[in-house]
């Protein structure tokens, strides 16, 4: 009796043992089943995080390319400046590029922006035919083209941005015309207009300085228009016209630089006189200070080319903004004159 006792109180014993060790067991797997289920959430929001530093990661900066024509102008300087300064404002980054007035290398540095994959491009061509091909590449790719200054086909860029070339020159033309009356009435001053015409996109410029002279004194005469763009030619030129045109009294020009070698050449023949006038382009801190003088350089024209700068990068973010734009943005200009400067004079 004792002993069946006892070998049922084993068994039980024995039960209740496989009975705690499946418990254990279940036990057990349900804290791994928890463990990994723990894991993965954790991983699944790690991988979300993840992605949501990555999203934002990707929310770079945007760049802008910028090739205008060479920087030993102070006019494209300022229009660097100014389009460096919107970019700070707006967290953007620019890549100059300086062509050096070399248009096989503007469209090299025009192929590099496309590489670079910018956002946007603000050209100033220096031969528009050059750049045709590679900016229709550019807004093939999705990237927003501004021309700055010179004009290029609808097709190659979004905004054309810039005073209009025949008005700056009608503008400076019609100054020296209204000086030809105020000094000499009716009479059929002789006139000389130095464009950058070996530049198509400068002959506008140049028929403007032509026209306005004779619309705003209708009996000048102007017996000369030579090609010119830096100071060297400006003055080269002049002092041929002047051997060829003795009663020469007045001189336009498409830019400062030319003006001023026009001025060296004058002062060099002894015509720097109150019956002489001389206008550029630009308002360059050089021509405004020989303005102040008082000689003959008596006028240049603002296009105010840091504000050019400025608004291109303005006119970017709208783009890249998908705001629409008409094509043509044009800026005013303004003569600036004697009365203007003369408070510089050094």
């Amino acid at each position: 009796m004792n002993e069946k006792l006892q070998s049922d109180n084993i068994m039980e014993d024995l039960d209740m043992r496989k009975k705690i060790k499946k418990l254990v067991g279940v036990v057990l797997a349900a804290a791994l089943v928890l463990g990994m289920t723990g894991c993965s959430m954790d991983s699944g929001t790690a991988k979300s995080e993840d992605k949501k530093t990555e999203s934002k990661g990707e929310e770079k900066a945007k760049k802008i390319g910028l090739s205008l024509w060479a920087y030993d102008s102070q006019y494209w300087t300022e229009v660097r400046d100014g389009a460096q300064e919107k970019c700070d404002e707006l967290g953007y980054e620019l890549v100059i590029a300086d062509p050096n007035n070399v248009p096989s290398q503007q469209v090299s540095d025009i192929e590099n922006f496309i590489t670079m994959g910018v956002d946007a491009i603000i050209v100033a061509a220096i031969d528009p035919q050059s750049v045709s091909g590679v900016l229709k590449e550019a807004r093939e790719a999705g990237i927003k083209v501004v021309a700055q200054s010179i004009e290029v086909n609808e097709d190659e860029c979004d905004v054309y941005s810039s005073a209009d070339e025949y008005q700056m020159g009608e503008m400076t033309g019609e100054g020296a015309g209204k000086w030809i009356v105020e000094k000499f009435g009716d009479d059929a001053v002789e006139c000389a207009v130095l464009n950058y015409d070996s530049n198509p996109s400068c002959i506008p410029r140049g028929n403007g300085m032509e026209e306005g002279i004779t619309k705003a004194a209708p009996n000048a005469k102007v017996v000369a228009r030579q090609d010119a763009s830096t100071i060297s030619d400006g003055q080269s030129v002049t002092d041929s016209l002047l051997q060829a045109n003795p009663n020469l009294k007045v001189i336009v020009c498409q830019n400062d630089a030319i003006a001023l070698g026009a001025c060296s050449a004058v002062q060099a023949a002894g015509k720097d006189t109150d019956d002489f006038y001389i206008g550029g382009i630009d308002n360059t801190d050089e021509g405004r200070q020989a303005i102040a003088k008082g000689g003959a350089y008596r006028a240049t024209l603002d296009i105010i080319a840091r504000e050019n700068g400025y608004q291109d990068v303005e006119i970017c973010e709208k783009l890249l903004g998908g705001e629409e734009m008409d094509w043509r943005y044009v800026i005013e200009p303004k003569l600036v004159t004697y009365d203007d400067v003369k408070d510089e004079s050094k």
